[in-house]
């Protein structure tokens, strides 16, 4: 399917390829990014026309990951959670400590769950606190054993990414993904 036609399927699939809850003020979302959105992303960031060979060759290194962002976000008004990347921090070693905890070793609190297996992120990434909307991101890749670069191995029902809170008092979130949404996504045609 062509790009407009890409585009027309994220959206009518929003719902399923984003996933949005509330705990005590705080909502966290995760959302699957499907490799052909992020190919399709990297090929637009220098603006230059690109051909179906362009993009094949960088699919090529998306299709093998299971890609996530996580954001967590609050109204700067909140009494508890007005800025999110000093919340329940006192020091600025405190600071620091949570903002290398965040770009280190976020693959401890984030796992992704297929049949009962877990996994941990091959990547992380901590996108950063964007101070304006009080929100945080983290990116995470997922290449489970049973995924082979968009075959899967196993027969499955739903995914699960898990969110184990280490700072924001949110306890443990499961965000749950149906097979038809990751396995059955249309192709991109450039």
């Amino acid at each position: 399917m062509d790009w407009g036609d890409y585009q027309t399927w994220l959206e009518d699939n929003e719902k399923s390829l984003k996933k949005e809850k509330e705990v005590n003020g705080l909502e966290i979302t995760l959302a699957y990014l499907p490799s052909e959105l992020l190919t399709y992303q990297h090929l637009q960031t220098d603006g230059a026309a690109f051909s179906q060979q362009d993009y094949d060759s960088i699919y090529s290194k998306y299709r093998c990951g299971l890609t996530f962002d996580l954001v967590l976000q609050a109204p700067k008004n909140d009494p508890n959670y007005s800025n999110l990347i000093y919340y329940n921090i006192s020091s600025q070693e405190e600071y620091t400590s949570r903002v290398y905890y965040l770009n280190f070793q976020a693959s401890d609190i984030l796992t992704l769950e297929v049949n009962d297996q877990l996994y941990i992120p091959v990547l992380t990434q901590f996108t950063g606190y964007q101070e304006l909307g009080n929100e945080l991101r983290i990116r995470m890749v997922f290449s489970p054993d049973v995924y082979h670069c968009g075959d899967w191995k196993i027969d499955w029902r739903e995914l699960q990414v898990v969110f184990k809170d280490p700072f924001w008092d949110v306890g443990t979130n499961r965000f749950s993904f149906d097979k038809h949404i990751i396995s059955d996504k249309p192709k991109l045609i450039i």
